[in-house]
């Protein structure tokens, strides 16, 4: 599970991703507005502990998050 905040000035630099009006999971995110996932802001959580599904973004857009928060861990 990725956490989305519209603080877009708080952004950092690899690994933070911005996900802008025309970003290809602005939409299915269904975002009102520009976000920015936070590496700050992931988690793991148990499937029972999820309650619902907000929105999704792009496997393209995973894979990078993954990549980031991979490379972030191990100090890349």
């Amino acid at each position: 599970m990725v956490g989305i905040t519209g603080s877009i000035g708080r952004a950092v630099q690899d690994p933070d991703v911005l996900i802008h009006r025309t970003h290809p999971s602005f939409a299915p995110s269904r975002l009102t507005y520009p976000g920015l996932v936070r590496m700050a802001h992931v988690h793991v959580l148990p499937a029972e502990q999820v309650e619902g599904v907000m929105g999704r973004i792009d496997p393209a857009t995973l894979a990078l998050i993954k990549k980031r928060l991979t490379d972030h861990i191990l100090g890349r």
